[in-house]
């Protein structure tokens, strides 16, 4: 009875078949099998493998690719049965080198057909949608064979071509030199926009300022003419007045004087009528 119990580790697929079918498949399983039951163990972990692919672009041009990927055994449905049968007992092994080079070479003979549709540049800008493009074509052809596919990785575009990678940089170079030189015009160009926005308004300013000057200017010449012109007119105004004041004054003077005399000479002739009479 002893025997018909099997006991699976954590990290150990226990796949149970009967008739060539499975009945029933798990890591780390414990359970009674039938006598007639088989049981296959292999390991429940993930592989990891790195691979290179070199072809040609849609130019004749040679890329080289270097992609990684990463796969285990499908958990679902009868994936593990589908494992088994298709990659059988290296599964046991720690490195599986027949499901890795069958894995390799499903993945390089799909990145191979990508590089031959594509261009040099989308190998070389479009890295993320070739890797979709690649990683959902391999979902739907290892999933027939019981591996669920982890991940798959493009970790390097290459241009095999040297003297191919440096006109291509050098056109890039130039490119961007290009772009550069524009936009250090475009930006002299709004440099001097400004600068002329600027001196139009600086000119404007002085010339507003300017004016301002002038009409102030012009304002205090006329209000010093005319103070000027009031202080002459108010000056020969009192000038008049004082030669007025002085002409009246003598006249007045003189007048008393030739009142004064006249009364002295009637003085003087009544004086001299007095002693006639008394010499008479």
């Amino acid at each position: 009875m002893k025997t018909l119990w099997v006991e699976g580790k954590a990290n150990e697929w226990i796949l149970v078949m009967r008739d060539g079918n499975m009945v029933k498949a798990g890591i780390g399983l414990k359970t009674f099998i039938g006598p007639f039951d088989q049981v296959a163990r292999f390991p429940a972990k993930v592989h990891r493998v790195a691979f290179r692919t070199e072809q040609v672009t849609q130019e004749m041009q040679g890329v080289l690719v270097a992609s990684t990927l990463v796969w285990t055994i499908l958990r679902t449905g009868d994936g593990p049965f589908l494992a088994y049968k298709n990659l059988g007992a290296d599964l046991n092994s720690s490195e599986p080198r027949t499901a890795n080079e069958a894995l390799v070479s499903m993945s390089s003979a799909i990145v191979r057909n990508c590089i031959a549709n594509s261009t040099i540049k989308d190998m070389m800008t479009n890295r993320k949608g070739i890797q979709d493009m690649i990683q959902k074509e391999m979902f739907s052809v290892v999933k027939g064979w019981g591996v669920w596919l982890e991940t798959f990785e493009v970790t390097e575009v290459k241009i095999t071509s040297s003297s191919l990678f440096k006109d291509l940089q050098t056109s890039y170079r130039e490119q961007v030199r290009k772009e550069s030189e524009l936009c250090k015009m475009k930006f002299s160009q709004e440099i001097a926009e400004v600068e002329t926005k600027y001196a139009t308004e600086k000119a404007e300013f002085k010339r507003g300022i300017d004016e301002q000057i002038r009409a102030i200017d012009l304002a205090y010449e006329q209000e010093t003419k005319e103070a000027k012109e009031k202080f002459e007119l108010e000056k020969t105004t009192f000038s008049n007045k004082i030669a007025e004041l002085k002409m009246a004054h003598d006249i007045t003077e003189a007048a008393a004087e030739q009142e004064f005399e006249n009364k002295i000479r009637e003085m003087n002739k009544s004086l001299e009528m007095k002693l006639k009479d008394i010499n008479i």
